[in-house]
């Protein structure tokens, strides 16, 4: 019987297909177990160094990577975490994410991010998100999941970190919108301002409510009248529905609050519309901050948070947690500072 001699895969011919790791091991010349000791990182004296430089070499030219969901099926371990999210176009959510991704990156776990909201509702639970999906981990920082509409966090398969939540399980880490209202509401007061109105968001929202007791706090204690106009919303049509009410029945206030950036700049829309100029007129303050800030007209000032922080501390609170290990959580961030912007001056008083 004639033998054919088996032939050596080429790289060109390699590059047409997905690698494999006997692919890596043929073109380095190398058995498949130490291809697969190296390139896993496992260190042994039996490899020289300049095997396993061939071995890396083979790799990238063949641009080899690893089968994920076989490296699941023999490690339990499918290195994703899932991020679950309301809404993609809030900056604070935005530099999240980024954050998220960066720490889960930097150890080899991939980020997925599941988008969630009124319009865009998925068919899954939170359940089938978790064990469908085979992530290791989910950080959940969604309105609808907090209000329990895809499911509860209990009992998931899976370790779970909630976002600027606090009344659902110990492992949150959240901004401390509380103390970011008091902050903003304390510097109008200082700048002599005695009519300030809040809109802090939407009515039942854990945020919403933190904001108002921040404002209440300063607003009671310069013994001044609350003005809170609840939203049923965070876009531009209940922004104006919400500024409407301000001036209902005679003077509005000299100085507004908003909830986040995309209401401050429709409240100054809102504003225009009924001849108010800014600073000119009254005040406008955003408990939100974002680059975006400083260009429209007027820059808007913000309280600024550590949003960085804030993604990075749920990313590594969730590895910690998917490792076995104790995380440092509950954890409320505090806001960074007031960033004096165009926006906002002494009532009567512009800023020159």
């Amino acid at each position: 019987m004639r033998h054919s001699r088996e032939r050596t895969p080429k790289a060109g011919d390699i590059k047409k297909r997905r690698a494999t790791l006997r692919d890596v091991a043929s073109l380095a010349g190398v058995d498949y177990s130490t291809v697969s000791r190296v390139l896993r990182g496992t260190r042994d004296a039996a490899t020289r160094p300049e095997t396993r430089e061939r071995i890396k070499k083979a790799a990238k030219e063949l641009n080899y990577h690893p089968n994920r969901l076989a490296r699941a099926l023999r490690t339990a371990r499918a290195n994703y975490v899932g991020v679950v999210v309301t809404d993609l176009a809030n900056p604070t959510n935005r530099e999240m994410i980024y954050s998220i991704e960066r720490v889960a990156g930097a150890v080899g776990v991939t980020t997925v991010i599941y988008h969630v909201d009124d319009k865009h509702r998925p068919s899954h639970t939170l359940w089938q998100i978790a064990a469908d999906s085979h992530v290791d981990g989910l950080i959940i920082a969604a309105r609808l999941v907090i209000e329990g509409e895809f499911g509860s966090v209990d009992d998931l398969p899976c370790a779970v970190v909630v976002v600027n939540e606090t009344e659902i399980i110990d492992d949150f880490v959240a901004l401390d919108h509380a103390e970011g209202a008091r902050l903003a509401t304390q510097h109008l007061i200082d700048l002599g301002h005695r009519n300030i109105s809040l809109l802090p968001g939407e009515p039942g929202m854990l945020n919403a409510r933190r904001r108002i007791e921040g404002y209440r706090k300063s607003i009671q204690a310069a013994k001044l009248r609350e003005d809170i106009a609840i939203c049923s919303g965070y876009g531009p049509d209940e922004t104006f529905d919400a500024i409407s009410t301000l001036f209902e029945g005679g003077k509005g206030p000299t100085a507004v609050l908003t909830a986040t950036l995309p209401m401050a700049m429709a409240s100054l829309a809102a504003l225009r519309e009924r001849g108010l100029q800014v600073p000119r007129d009254i005040s406008l303050i955003s408990l939100q901050n974002d680059p975006s800030a400083d260009l429209v007209d007027p820059a808007i000032s913000s309280v600024d948070f550590p949003v960085r922080d804030l993604g990075n501390t749920a990313a590594q609170a969730l590895l910690e947690k998917i490792n076995g290990a104790p995380t440092k959580l509950p954890r409320f961030l505090a806001p960074i500072g007031f960033i004096e912007r165009a926006s906002v001056a002494g009532p009567g008083k512009p800023l020159q």
